[in-house]
């Protein structure tokens, strides 16, 4: 099955716009993976380019892999925001967060009218303790059935912290999770705060689809070098080959 990974690239562009950062490794690794028949002269317009090939760029995936990674069939995610957890402004501003990404992107978040009462797959947007931080999942803690549960604190929401979880959503683990992330990278296990230590850990090969694409510090996946430090030390230190 050929799968299309949805003009993440543009996506990329929306991160760095709002992070004031260059764009983001994370998604712009998936625009670079492109079909060898793709159509990459960009000044032939899209009425030149033949119907068959008007697809957007993309590789393939089968069924097997589309399950592996989480992806989301036809990059259509249908969504239901918790009105016990989120007030009217702050469900707005998650709506219009998600509706800019529908336009930067080929991604399509539908907002549900009620939440699901059959076994679909859908996202749960919630926040039922009324926390204020982000909650820090990792990209199993996403499967390919049932309803996905996402934790929002309200910081989180105000200070564009769903960047990170929505690219874990749509199939896309954070940059320092890699196999070759200790070429980059050095990784001191002992200053993390125990119970988060499982968001260090580095996926295996066969559990990466993005080996082709350069080391990102700058992905809005990736943790800084304190991040969920125990002791005030550093838990990430940039290989000095690579600052």
């Amino acid at each position: 099955m050929r799968y299309t990974l949805l003009r993440l690239v543009l996506f990329g562009l929306y991160i760095a716009f709002l992070k004031e950062t260059s764009v983001n490794g994370a998604i712009t690794f998936l625009s670079q993976l492109r079909r060898e028949n793709s159509v990459t002269d960009h000044k032939q317009s899209v009425e030149e380019i033949p119907p068959d090939e008007k697809e957007e760029p993309g590789f393939d995936l089968d069924e097997r892999e589309i399950k592996k990674f989480h992806i989301w069939p036809k990059g259509i995610i249908p969504y239901y925001i918790d009105d016990f957890s989120f007030d009217k402004v702050l469900r707005d501003t998650i709506r219009a967060f998600l509706k800019h990404t529908n336009h930067m992107t080929g991604l399509q978040f539908l907002e549900l009218p009620s939440p699901p009462k059959d076994d679909s797959r859908w996202v749960f947007f919630i926040n039922r303790q009324g926390l204020l931080e982000c909650i820090n999942q990792s990209f199993r803690s996403f499967t390919n059935d049932g309803v996905q549960k996402v934790l929002l604190g309200y910081d989180c929401i105000i200070n564009y912290g769903m960047l990170e979880v929505l690219l874990m959503l749509v199939g896309v683990p954070p940059q320092h999770n890699s196999p070759d992330r200790d070429d980059y990278v050095e990784t001191k296990m002992n200053n993390v705060i125990p119970n988060k230590k499982y968001l260090f850990k580095k996926f295996k090969d066969d559990e990466w689809l993005f080996h082709d694409l350069e080391y990102d510090f700058k992905s809005a996946g990736h943790y800084d070098s304190h991040k969920f430090t125990v002791n005030g030390r550093a838990t990430l230190i940039p290989k000095v080959n690579y600052i």
